[in-house]
């Protein structure tokens, strides 16, 4: 089992296991001004995240083909075997739990009815969803529970030059790259 390290610092929490050539960026984000005029918080300033890329279920088989002695082509079939399943098993009406990911499950929403009588699905069903759950831990020294998907994260503003951040990005590629390649 890996060695934590616990740490809570103003705004960001990190709980990140120590790996080596393990180069996590910051989330990207962008202030912006809240323009609702009959908002209580009209002119005040948030951050928001900003997505500067979307990786595919091809790039993402890709990505964990890296990390293990698997192939490509096995990945993939298991990415797509995995999508296939979970819809099954949602319209059976099953939530998924997927350890260190989260759970799905399905929800419905509906129109009311003045009484359960009168209530008929298919003149009250609004849409059917998805619904997602992080998975969560403890975090021991706040006492407060932590999306797994977000441990370690850290936030920085997007650079007004995105091409600043791409500079930033080739070099910690570089640096992981001159590190230990566990690859043979």
């Amino acid at each position: 089992m890996q060695k934590e390290d616990h740490n809570v610092s103003k705004n960001i929490i990190s709980l990140t296991p120590k790996k080596k050539g393990n180069t996590i960026m910051p989330i990207d984000y962008r202030l912006y001004q809240n323009n609702n005029k009959k908002s209580d918080f009209y002119g005040k300033w948030y951050a928001k995240a900003s997505i500067t890329k979307t990786i595919t279920t091809e790039q993402l088989a890709e990505l964990i083909t890296d990390r293990c002695t698997v192939t490509d082509t096995d990945t993939l079939a298991v990415l797509h075997a995995l999508a296939r399943v979970i819809k099954k098993e949602l319209q059976d009406g099953k939530r998924i739990k997927l350890d260190y990911l989260g759970a799905f499950k399905v929800g419905i929403s509906t129109k009311p009815a003045d009484d359960a009588k009168s209530f008929n699905i298919t003149e009250n069903l609004k849409n059917i969803h998805i619904i997602f759950q992080p998975d969560t831990v403890k975090d021991i020294s706040s006492n407060k529970r932590i999306k797994t998907l977000l441990q370690g994260a850290k936030v920085q503003e997007l650079p007004t030059d995105v091409s600043d951040r791409k500079k930033e990005e080739n070099a910690a590629q570089n640096d992981e790259n001159n590190g230990e390649n566990t690859n043979p």
